[in-house]
This record gives structure tokens, sequence and C-alpha cells, in this order.
């Protein structure tokens, strides 16, 4: 989150991410969701970047939809993770 405000506040200029990979569950006081709702209110990520759940948390489908709304993500991954070609496949998808 302090990288996405210094991005914000003019103070990174590097390349910018396309994709965000996010754990749902993080150590700490924020947590993936967190995370997504703060890329989704940068203004210089907010339609560029993808964002992906990635989950080891059984979920019902309620909270399937909650989680990828709040974050505004674009994908939800349960761990997991697909081997390599499969994830990526899923990756590109988003991509488009």
């Amino acid at each position: 989150v302090d990288w996405i405000d210094d991005l914000d506040n003019g103070y990174y200029n590097g390349e910018l991410p396309v994709v965000a990979l996010l754990d749902i569950r993080l150590p700490g006081d924020i947590q993936g969701l967190d995370v997504g709702a703060r890329l989704r209110q940068s203004p210089i990520l907010s339609h560029d970047i993808r964002i992906v759940l990635v989950t080891a948390y059984k979920m019902s489908p309620r909270e399937e939809k909650e989680a990828l709304r709040r974050a505004g993500a674009n994908l939800l991954i349960y761990k997991p993770i697909p081997r390599f070609n499969d994830f990526r496949k899923m990756i590109d998808k988003v991509l488009q």
C-alpha cells in the first residue's frame, strides 16, 4: 500500500505492473482485499491493472462474489495454484 501511495504521489516512475496476485489473507493488519481496493482507488493503476485473488480457504459462492467485489478483482483462484501453463492461460484470459 505504501508503494501505491508513492506511485500516486509521483515518487515512483518505473515500470508498472499489469497483474497483482494477492493472497486474501496476509499477516499483519492489511488483507489482500484491502490492497485490491486500494489499487482500484489509484488514479494511475485503477483501470490498467488486473487483480487476481488467491486463497486456500474455501468460500461460499456469496463470499467469493463479495471478495471479488470488495477488492475490485478480476479473478479468484484457489490454492494450490495450478501448474504454470494452466495458470498462465488463466492470467492471459484476465489480461484480454
